[in-house]
């Protein structure tokens, strides 16, 4: 009996622990859930936990650094941040699939020394954010050559002389980072295997040369000063989707349409800005145009060629997005040059943008339009969002469309309520649905969607 009461006992004392049972891959796996410094303290339960920490696969030290302060890093308390996070990497053993880490001013560490663990723990995805004053160069970092997806936030990268290559770097993403035309043009043209670059707001960017036999997909975004950004060279066979977006500083904010139409440099250069792009885009199959109402500020926007050259012309192109001002000539005409220059596109999506500056639409504007090939014979989805039902602008666009768009299944519109009596609003959705169309069974869908008062 004292026998068969102490196996009892025994079998008891494990059942109380089946957590501890499971096979290290799960227990790892329930640990990555957790912060990292709760993950440590996992280590003082017994034996078995001692350095099951050690082994999970992402490591997210905001949580990590969160754990010893808030509000600032006094000395005592840094020293000691630094401290803990040399002993993981010390302990650590296993390969790391990801990595998050904040960087700070008050918090210095041996950067060199990270980066060449990162790189002897084949680490592939990383996320680096600097908080402080003055941005910081990473030179030891373009040595992990293990790293598959890296994102940078707040730095400067200055690529060291010795760089080579990162051969296994599949997506890259630069936002608020100080890197000059050449730098970047070195860092891309180092990634054999790049898929995905993203670049957002880039500080000392002016134009953008990129060569990479591999690249998917390019998400830029830029904001302008005084200097014009340009699109020099894009060598990208593979590239299949773009999103493009413009800001200007408001700083430079400035009515052109006021302006005498003296043509100069900039002027020009705005036109083979926008044509050297799209000629560089001759496999695309997406293209996204977010851009500012105030990008284009010269009247010779509104001169440009019906379309691409016969042999540039964008035929793979099958969905397009655009940002917008209808009442902007400024806007329209470069609406159209796209649409004519995809003869194949079928997905058309639009967001409407107002505002009171830019050049003004002439009187039956779109009566006067030779409707893109894309109309005829290809284009089968339109969605245009935010509308203003009041804007003859827009009204007419939209009737340019239903009455060339041969093959249209469905195209549907939000439009923003406004204070005008809902009677009026009725009145120009029944003027549409009842507008006879190039496809008579093309569905017709009109919502109201956000309001212009945020109601």
């Amino acid at each position: 009996m004292a026998v068969e009461s102490s196996l009892v006992a025994g079998e008891e004392e494990v059942n109380d622990d089946r957590i501890s049972l499971l096979p290290d891959p799960i227990l790892t796996m329930i640990l990555s859930l957790i912060p990292v410094i709760d993950a440590a303290r996992t280590s003082v339960l017994s034996k078995r936990w001692r350095y099951l920490w050690t082994s999970i696969p992402h490591l997210d030290f905001f949580n990590f650094f969160d754990a010893f302060f808030s509000g600032g890093f006094p000395t005592q308390v840094g020293e000691k941040c630094i401290s803990v996070f040399n002993q993981i990497f010390a302990c650590r053993r296993a390969h790391i699939n990801s990595c998050e880490l904040p960087i700070f001013d008050d918090c210095p560490f041996d950067l060199d020394y990270f980066f060449f663990r990162l790189d002897e723990l084949r680490i592939q995805d990383l996320l680096l954010s600097y908080f402080g004053n003055d941005p910081i160069n990473l030179p030891s970092l373009f040595f992990c050559n293990s790293l598959k997806k890296l994102k940078i936030l707040c730095f400067l990268v200055r690529l060291p002389s010795q760089f080579n290559q990162l051969t296994n770097l599949q997506a890259l993403e630069l936002t608020f980072v100080g890197i000059t035309s050449t730098h970047l043009e070195m860092l891309v043209a180092g990634c054999p295997r790049l898929e995905n670059l993203t670049i957002w707001q880039c500080v000392h960017l002016s134009e953008l040369r990129i060569r990479a036999p591999n690249l998917l997909l390019l998400d830029i975004f830029v904001e302008e000063d005084e200097r014009r950004f340009r699109f020099s060279l894009i060598k990208a066979p593979r590239l299949k989707h773009v999103v493009l977006g413009y800001s200007l500083n408001k700083e430079f904010w400035h009515d052109f349409s006021e302006e005498e139409d003296e043509e100069d440099e900039n002027e020009i250069d705005e036109v083979d800005n926008l044509i050297k792009l799209l000629m560089n885009l001759d496999h695309l199959e997406s293209f996204s145009f977010r851009c500012c109402l105030h990008l284009f500020k010269f009247k010779s926007i509104m001169r440009l060629p019906d379309s691409l050259p016969i042999g540039c012309q964008l035929v793979h192109l099958k969905k397009l997005f655009m940002e917008l001002n209808f009442d902007d000539a400024a806007m329209v005409s470069p609406l159209l040059f796209l649409l004519r220059s995809c003869p194949n596109l079928e997905q058309l999506s639009l967001k409407c943008r107002c505002s009171k500056i830019g050049f003004p639409i002439e009187t039956n504007y779109w009566e006067k339009q030779k409707p893109p090939e894309c109309l005829k014979s290809h284009l089968m989805t339109i969605q245009i969002e935010d509308i203003c039902l009041s804007s003859k602008n827009v009204i007419e666009f939209v009737k340019f469309l239903l009455v060339n768009a041969h093959v249209l299944v469905r195209m549907g519109l939000l439009y923003s309520k406004s204070s005008r009596d809902q009677s009026e609003e009725d009145i120009v959705v029944n003027e549409l649905l009842l507008f006879n169309r190039a496809s008579q069974n093309a569905l017709l869908e009109i919502k109201p969607g956000r309001s212009l008062y945020g109601g």
